[in-house]
């Protein structure tokens, strides 16, 4: 029986997860520059800013003249209310993100087409402007993309604030990845895991032997505090199925410390989710 531990490794991220590389977009009206990822295309709106769109996703960021980033917030969800139905919040946060004051909300929300997807609407201030952002796509879309949207975030500039450049390799050798700004520390929500049994399937109300099963939990973590409990069967991270520990402790490994994790966990065969917010492991 294979336990993991309660640190969940930064080196056991894949590459591709912590990397990202593409062009540096900037906006005709010098509003902001963002580097775009490699393979995506872009649109320019003139006066309204751009659209990118690339991994099942759809972004578009949109100066706003005259508001704060909680203002420029509030109109991204306005605009959301508008093309999405049945929104649910699940996540909430305010952060700089290089440098700049940024805030912003998570929702489930279903689309036009009356799909389930993931919507991201954020504010962000900084050098004197003010835009609004819209990241939005299905919930495995969103799910898989989610260090090449932190890694793509965190390129934006604003206005006076410097651009971020692209670093130009050596004469003579191959074109290096852009290395994502991830935080180094590694990710922990103070929990152990292990596989799930074929006898304990039953006993715990699971369908299959599929998901992890909680084994600790650290007093006072972020496990603790988002309210998970021992014998908990994990079942899914943020909409994703994970098959075992090992899936689970990758799929958690890949978020940042800071970022929040929506979890969905069988206890005494109900279904529950619950959010989680990941730290930094102690040492």
């Amino acid at each position: 029986m294979r336990r993991l531990p309660l640190v969940f490794l930064a080196l056991l991220v894949s590459p591709a997860a912590l990397r990202a590389q593409g062009t540096l977009y900037t906006d005709p009206l010098k509003r902001f520059t963002v580097q775009v990822p490699d393979g995506w295309t872009t649109e320019d709106l003139g006066d309204l800013g751009v659209t990118m769109s690339g991994n099942g996703l759809v972004w578009t960021i949109s100066p706003l003249t005259g508001l704060n980033a909680n203002q420029a917030l509030t109109n991204m969800v306005d605009r959301i209310s508008g093309a999405w139905t049945n929104l649910r919040e699940f996540d909430r946060q305010s952060r700089l993100i290089g440098g700049q004051t940024a805030t912003w909300i998570i929702f489930d929300a279903i689309d036009r087409d009356n799909k389930p997807g993931t919507v991201r609407a954020l504010g962000i201030a900084g050098g004197g402007v003010t835009v609004g952002v819209l990241i939005r796509g299905e919930h495995a879309h969103y799910s898989a993309a989610r260090a090449t949207i932190e890694a793509t975030l965190a390129t934006l500039r604003l206005g006076s604030n410097p651009p971020f450049e692209l670093p130009s390799p050596p004469v003579g050798s191959p074109t290096t990845p852009l290395a994502s700004p991830a935080s180094s520390a590694s990710p922990s929500i103070g929990l152990e895991v292990r596989d799930i049994d074929d006898d304990e399937v039953t006993l715990l109300g699971l369908d299959d032997d599929r998901g992890a099963l909680v084994e600790t939990v650290e007093v006072g973590g972020a496990a603790d505090r988002g309210g998970i409990r021992v014998h908990d069967a994990i079942i899914q991270v943020d909409r994703t199925k994970v098959e075992d520990a090992e899936e689970f402790e990758r799929a958690v490994a890949s978020y940042r410390v800071g970022d929040t994790i929506e979890l969905l966990v069988t206890r005494h065969g109900q279904n529950e989710r619950v959010s989680v917010r990941v730290e930094a492991a102690q040492p």
